[in-house]
């Protein structure tokens, strides 16, 4: 069984009648959002490994939540936000309904969870705050790319245990790409780079979302926290390089990677993963970057070079993954 499958043994909480229900949709959420959760009553009869993909992906969802509402407060005055494009609409208009989607996103899978007596995500307090519309459009590109990955290893995941929440899922996998597109077409880079979208491990996708939090700020689950992998070169732009870069900087712990031979796996699309040599002096690394990657691609140090899988790139993964905005 792929290590997608065993996200974690998920600590199912059997709840008395004072469990908390997740928080209702306000009238002005469902209004923005364009609906309010699905119709009938969520499935009761999850199994364990649907319980423990769900309880990250309302993780996830929770950042995703307090990441656009954050953004919609701090840059309420910056006019790159607020003033509308020729077609009379603002990013912040966008940013609204998407905020209010993420909230039915989020209330959508801790319905699910509660319906199955079981414990709901508590919210990270402190969410890395936005100063800039280039740094939103920017992180929001990763975040989203983030979330599109780990909802396919999510679904993928759940196809066999548990069949009645697929449509869920993949219907929130469809919305999360109509945000991705607007982001990317706001920075003027092209909001379709790729014919296939990143999967990536529910491992992976829980160190990257802890990038955009204080992790001591966040309830903790049972996955691998793995040392951080900072690209220093490219640096972090909305707006995707003219052409693909050819290597990459970056930085990394020194007691990581000592003594070992070291490659950087990098995963894109539907791809198995590729293999360039990297070299770590003194916590400062580089690598080449692969011919033929495209839009945004996930990297992660490493001392192997025959993984094909991202499950199995992940279990070999000494640092990372970072994402890289290619094209």
């Amino acid at each position: 069984m792929p290590s997608s499958t065993l996200i974690f043994v998920s600590i199912i909480v059997q709840l008395s009648n004072t469990w908390a229900a997740p928080a209702t949709l306000s009238s002005t959420i469902i209004t923005q959002a364009g609906g309010g959760l699905p119709q009938g009553a969520p499935p009761t009869t999850l199994s364990a490994n649907g319980i423990s993909n769900f309880q990250l992906a309302n993780f996830i969802e929770n950042i995703e939540s307090k990441f656009f509402e954050g953004v919609l407060a701090n840059l309420s005055s910056d006019p790159a936000f607020t003033s509308t494009a020729d077609n009379g609409i603002s990013i912040q208009q966008v940013v609204t309904k998407v905020a209010a989607q993420e909230e039915v996103h989020k209330a959508t899978v801790e319905a699910t969870l509660t319906s199955n007596n079981v414990a709901t995500i508590d919210d990270c307090t402190s969410i890395l705050p936005i100063t800039s519309t280039d740094e939103f459009l920017a992180r929001a590109n990763i975040i989203t790319s983030i979330s599109i990955g780990a909802i396919i290893a999510i679904t993928a995941s759940v196809a066999s245990t548990d069949p009645t929440i697929v449509g869920s899922t993949t219907s929130i996998i469809t919305v999360e790409g109509r945000h991705d597109a607007f982001f990317r077409l706001s920075a003027s880079d092209v909001p379709n780079p790729t014919p296939f979208d990143t999967a990536i491990s529910t491992t992976w996708a829980y160190n990257l979302i802890l990038s955009f939090v204080v992790p001591s700020s966040c309830p903790t689950l049972p996955l691998t926290v793995l040392p951080v992998l900072t690209v220093t070169s490219p640096a972090l732009s909305a707006t995707a390089p003219a052409t693909p870069p050819l290597t990459i900087t970056f930085t990394v712990d020194p007691k990581v990677v000592k003594g070992l031979r070291l490659f950087i796996g990098w995963v894109n699309q539907a791809n198995a993963p590729v293999y360039t040599t990297a070299v770590v002096v003194n916590g400062n690394g580089r690598a080449s970057v692969p011919s033929g990657l495209q839009g945004t691609a996930f990297a992660a140090l490493t001392n192997q070079n025959t993984a094909t899988t991202v499950d199995t790139l992940t279990t070999a993964t000494l640092a990372g993954p970072a994402a890289v905005l290619i094209s």
